[in-house]
């Protein structure tokens, strides 16, 4: 049996916000994007709030500059209402604070979140070699995504990047091969979107097998490319700090550019959590593997992704808190260019975003509108079945797709209003 991992939230916030009470958002076409104002296209969630803004200072700033931002966030923080993105950077800030040389009233407090983290790295560790022994019986080519893999590639020790499941890319053709041995396993399927089916193992473990690492670009010549180039974590390479996991065998995960690609369009959607830990990881992918990072290819992948604009809002958001001349270079190549207004979102969710939503969610992933329908019939299938689909469509789909319409042509009126 695999054990679940131990939980990181708590208090009364801990877990952030109800999904279902998310807005609908979404670009306006005809509507220059850089004259939109943030609230249209985000929820208040994509970008870091102003107590975020001062602990991604303390972590990633110059020791003058990061010190009193440290003492200023250790000073205001009320840990009983601490949320879940900040829970998840504190083994982070814990080492920062005693390279720093602050000892505060709450650095126990910190400490205690470090050595929590610390237990479940180590388990969740103890657990990957199981989960690639299921997939190894269908494909060799097991990519690991995200938390397993940056943590041993650009963090001083693995505790610093906490994650509490694993993502692992396999490839295109493979996924509903592999889906199955998990299920043999004893795996549940929970939830089935167009790039990854979330499992949950005996036990309690968490683990989204991809067909790609992008949610907006899901097909298979989407992802081929990033097969070509494929990075190898050896088992002797150092984890750093006191780390006593290392891999039983060679681990696959994706190059350094396709990871921070990656890490910027996971980042950058709409999502029902904090997100901050993603800045974190991109700028350590810029300060540690900037000479890794193949800039050129990074902006070629982009325009054949068509994430200019997410790439060019991700981009705006690191460089606040990591200079890097390479990936300023990018950005205001990429603001030359002429590109089409994207819809950011955290996933394909047709129960809460409703049609409009995963209309848009399928421009990339399909040819013209018959092609959208299917994809997005065949999510639904997928995930309720024929009566489901049908009950979820009239209960739910309907309602929030004409108060997602009412309110996109509230907005339409609003922007007109304002401009004449």
């Amino acid at each position: 049996m695999v054990p679940m991992p131990m939980s990181y939230s708590f208090g009364a916030n801990a877990t952030g916000v109800n999904r279902s009470s998310l807005p609908l958002a979404i670009p306006l076409r005809g509507t220059s994007f850089h004259d939109m104002t943030l609230p249209l296209l985000f929820h208040p969630f994509s970008r870091p709030l102003e107590r975020h803004s001062t602990l991604l200072t303390a972590l990633l700033a110059e020791a003058p500059i990061a010190r009193p931002a440290a003492l200023r966030w250790l000073e205001t923080v009320d840990f009983d209402e601490i949320d879940v993105g900040e829970q998840r950077l504190m083994p982070f800030l814990d080492s920062r604070l005693r390279e720093l040389g602050i000892n505060h009233a709450s650095s126990g407090r910190v400490r205690g979140l470090y050595r929590r983290a610390w237990y479940v790295e180590q388990l969740m560790h103890s657990q990957l070699d199981g989960v690639l022994k299921i997939i190894g019986e269908v494909t060799t080519t097991a990519v690991l995504l995200k938390g397993a893999a940056l943590g041993r590639l650009v963090y001083d020790r693995p505790v610093h990047r906490p994650y509490d499941d694993f993502d692992i890319l396999v490839p295109f053709e493979m996924q509903s091969d592999v889906v199955e041995a998990m299920r043999r396993a004893g795996g549940i399927v929970e939830a089935r979107s167009f790039h990854a089916t979330m499992l949950r193992m005996p036990g309690g473990l968490s683990v989204d097998i991809h067909r790609s690492p992008y949610q907006m670009a899901f097909q298979a010549e989407h992802v081929r490319p990033v097969f070509t180039r494929l990075h190898r974590i050896e088992p002797d390479e150092p984890a750093g700090g006191n780390s006593t996991s290392r891999p039983s065998a060679p681990w696959l995960t994706l190059s350094f550019t396709d990871h921070f690609l990656h890490t910027l369009m996971h980042g950058i959607g709409l999502t029902s959590l904090p997100p901050i830990r993603w800045i974190v990881d991109a700028a350590l992918l810029m300060r540690r593997e900037d000479s890794r990072i193949n800039w050129d290819l990074l902006v070629d992948e982009i325009n054949r992704l068509d994430f200019v604009e997410p790439a060019i809002l991700g981009l705006r958001e690191v460089l606040e808190f990591e200079r890097n001349e390479n990936a300023a270079r990018v950005l205001a190549e990429l603001e030359r260019r002429p590109s089409q207004p994207s819809v950011m979102h955290a996933g394909v969710d047709a129960q809460h975003l409703g049609v409009v939503w995963l209309w848009e969610s399928t421009r990339r992933n399909a040819g013209g509108p018959v092609g959208r329908i299917r994809l997005i019939a065949s999510l639904f299938l997928a995930r309720h079945g024929l009566r489901g689909l049908l009950r979820r469509f009239s209960r739910k789909v309907v309602p929030l797709s004409i108060a997602g319409m009412k309110g996109l042509f509230k907005r339409r009126d609003k922007i007109t209003r304002r401009s004449d």
